[in-house]
């Protein structure tokens, strides 16, 4: 009887998915300061953390199988002048999706998601865009843009 219970409990034990099994989050994080491209749009390359106002010139980050993105956290030095708010988003071929935040205003200086996330098809072009638009003044020479989010195999 005990060999038969033992038996047992060491086939749950093994038979159940090991944490190493479980998808774990990669994080993607980049620094830059996003002003010298000069324009709205700042598209950050997340392969080698260049950026231009030309998304074809950085979508060298290839996502190899279905993933999520979730969790962005953005991060600056300097906050926005009063009437600005920067756009910070996770775009897919170019396209932004879901997984955005914005700093705004005079005193915020970092962002979260939250609970948003995003799914990403194998193949994809992910860039990080900064949107700049609303209001007077693209990050200022001394803002620093730090960021990361978490990217899962799905």
């Amino acid at each position: 009887m005990f060999r038969s219970i033992l038996a047992a409990l060491v086939v749950a034990l093994f038979a159940a998915p090991a944490l190493a099994d479980r998808p774990a989050c990669q994080v993607i994080a980049n620094a830059i300061n996003p002003t010298e491209a000069g324009a709205t749009n700042d598209i950050i390359n997340l392969a080698d953390g260049s950026f231009s106002a030309t998304a074809a010139d950085e979508d060298e980050f290839v996502v190899p199988v279905l993933s999520e993105a979730t969790s962005l956290r953005v991060d600056v030095d300097v906050a926005p002048t009063a009437d600005d708010t920067w756009l910070i988003s996770l775009a897919d071929d170019g396209t932004v999706t879901g997984l955005a935040c914005s700093i705004t205003g005079a005193t915020d200086t970092s962002c979260t998601s939250g609970n948003l996330g995003a799914t990403i098809a194998a193949g994809s072009d992910l860039t990080v865009i900064v949107d700049s638009s609303t209001g007077t003044a693209d990050p200022a020479a001394a803002a620093e843009l730090r960021f990361s989010f978490c990217l899962e195999t799905k």
